[in-house]
């Protein structure tokens, strides 16, 4: 319910960040009219300086390459001729709002996706002539011990083969002519059939020899391609032609050596196999011989985090859903009303508030659902007002259905890219809870864990100024784990198992009689270790949650009094 990313520091700073956000862009627009005023674009390069230096220290690497990008585009600007200044701002206007999209993005979903940024990152490269980074700048692999695993025998028949020099230019004349039409066609499926065949043909022929390693990733991130398991974008295409170049080094000219290959190359072709899924048996194979840990994303959820934070801004998505809750609260109390039998409105203006709500899901994009709004509207229009019982059970589908939307529109905000996937639901389907009353359930445990702490902590207190009465730690057991409980509920599963180690060593420690006195210093170590706890609970509570730096320091303190916490 409650999801803790390495994104937590970015809250403390996005309300600054975005200041500057606005301001470099009202000086961007500045500059585009004042051309001969230098001190904008000065800004401008102090502003994203700074930026990059905020997010290396949060953890956003591909924010801070980003904004380095901008940094340097910035300086390059002055020496350019007035009709490519034009393109360049545009260029730099472009990147500092992906910018903000991105910070938007990452604090509502916490997933800090830097490859996202790749493309903003490579356009302001191309403006300044440099080199495009690949699309696995950001994965890691360490690849030179791995990959002898995917080296196969020599067999008789290739050894033969390898006599005859000559076949390898006719393959790569095979790849090259598949390589046009890849970077020519939007769908090149005769392409990719001619490249995947000539690089199989090669993997084959290279059977028993270092570089075959590489020769079987490639075919396997053919097969990916070909499947369209993974998208081709630009950067792609470029690794494709730096395959054709190896083709020529490693085969026609005869320098047959895995150590040759370059090793971006190489990582490349790894971090496609990572985003590649399905059955696909070939790539299934390279995946567990190289033992490539299970991602967390494909291309295609790449793909569909990219347009969701490339498509409406967060804070309009937000607005949308903020008039949404208004619209359905207004509906509600309607209902309400009409069940009570109260006077209210004529039921043309509840048909007329329904159809204005899936008219504005229609506009953000989820028409099933729009269309199911309309058509229970037209199954209550043709209601008699007289039937009281039909009326009751229409208001109970209604307010079903509510719910329902609720859910859509709060899951709009936080899983816009599931946007295929919340509009496919029926909310006419079986009931379900609104997530905004499991926020608030959400909100009130974390509130009453609180409060639980707050007690122990003071019945510490008592007992140390009572002499070591221990009569004020005899309901301190229980109310922990009550608060364990609680937090287990939360999925809150490292904060729960670090109170349940506190509770133990209570209970051990302070509640077992003929023990001497526990000395001050003890008991301040096990306050540490609750206050710790407290912390990151008030920051959940705050929405603007710390990270988990304040468990690590509890989890030090309950070791230090000799009761390490169990993994959760």
């Amino acid at each position: 319910m409650i999801n803790i990313q390495n994104t937590a520091l970015l809250s403390l700073v996005k309300d600054e960040l975005e200041n500057t956000i606005r301001e470099l862009e009202v000086r961007l627009e500045s500059f585009a009219d004042e051309r001969e005023e230098r001190s904008h674009l000065q800004f401008c390069v102090d502003a994203y300086h700074q930026m990059n230096g905020v997010f290396q220290l949060v953890g956003l690497p591909g924010a801070s390459m980003l904004t380095h990008e901008l940094e340097e585009a910035s300086k390059y600007i002055p020496f350019k001729s007035s009709l490519a200044l034009d393109e360049d701002l545009t260029l730099l206007g472009q990147g500092t709002t992906i910018l903000s999209r991105y910070l938007s993005y990452v604090h509502i979903t916490q997933k800090p996706l830097p490859q996202l940024l790749i493309p903003s990152i490579n356009d302001l490269r191309v403006l300044r002539g440099e080199r495009l980074i690949p699309d696995c700048h950001f994965f890691t692999f360490e690849y030179q011990e791995n990959l002898n695993c995917l080296v196969r025998p020599q067999v008789e028949q290739v050894a033969v083969a390898k006599n005859y020099q000559s076949i390898f230019p006719r393959l790569r004349l095979m790849y090259q002519v598949g390589l046009l039409d890849v970077f020519g066609s939007e769908q090149p499926v005769t392409g990719l059939k001619m490249m995947a065949r000539s690089i199989q043909r090669i993997s084959t022929l290279t059977q028993g020899t270092s570089s075959h390693a590489f020769w079987r990733l490639v075919e396997g991130v053919l097969c990916s391609f070909e499947q369209g398991k993974v998208s081709i974008n630009r950067e792609r295409k470029i690794m494709l032609g730096q395959i054709d170049r190896q083709i020529k080094q490693q085969l026609v000219q005869e320098i047959n050596d895995l150590n040759k290959i370059p090793e971006e190359l190489v990582k490349s072709c790894v971090y496609i196999l990572t985003l590649s899924e399905g059955p696909l048996e070939l790539v299934s194979e390279l995946k567990e011989k190289l033992s490539l840990a299970p991602q967390s994303y494909s291309d295609r959820t790449v793909q569909s985090e990219l347009r969701h934070m490339t498509g409406p801004d967060g804070s309009v998505i937000n607005a949308v859903v903020t008039a949404l809750k208004e619209e359905l609260s207004q509906i509600k109390e309607w209902i309400d009303l009409a069940v009570r039998g109260k006077n209210v409105e004529s039921y043309e203006s509840l048909e007329a508030k329904l159809l204005t709500v899936g008219q504005t899901l229609y506009m953000v994009g989820l028409p099933r659902i729009s269309e199911q709004i309309k058509t229970q509207v037209e199954k209550f229009s043709k209601l008699s007002p007289d039937d009281a019982t039909t009326l009751t059970f229409e208001y109970d589908e209604v307010a079903d259905m509510l719910v329902k939307i609720e859910n859509a529109a709060i899951s709009l905000m936080t899983e816009g890219s599931k946007k295929e996937q919340i509009d496919s639901s029926d909310i006419m389907s079986n009931k379900s809870v609104a997530l905004s009353v499991l926020d608030q359930v959400s909100g009130i445990v974390v509130k009453e864990s609180r409060a639980g702490l707050t007690l122990t902590k003071r019945a510490i207190t008592t007992y140390m100024d009572s002499d070591w009465d221990v009569m004020h730690l005899d309901n301190v057991p229980t109310t922990l784990n009550t608060v364990c409980g609680a937090l287990g509920f939360l999925q809150l599963n490292r904060a729960a198992s670090i109170l349940s180690a506190c509770q133990t060593f209570i209970k051990n420690s302070l509640l077992v009689s003929g023990e001497e006195k526990p000395g001050a210093e003890m008991l301040e170590t096990l306050a540490d270790a609750l206050s710790s706890v407290d912390y990151y609970l008030e920051s959940l509570e705050e929405k603007k949650p710390i990270g988990d730096g304040m468990l690590d320091v509890a989890e030090e303190s309950m070791n230090e009094l000799g009761y390490p916490v169990k993994a959760a």
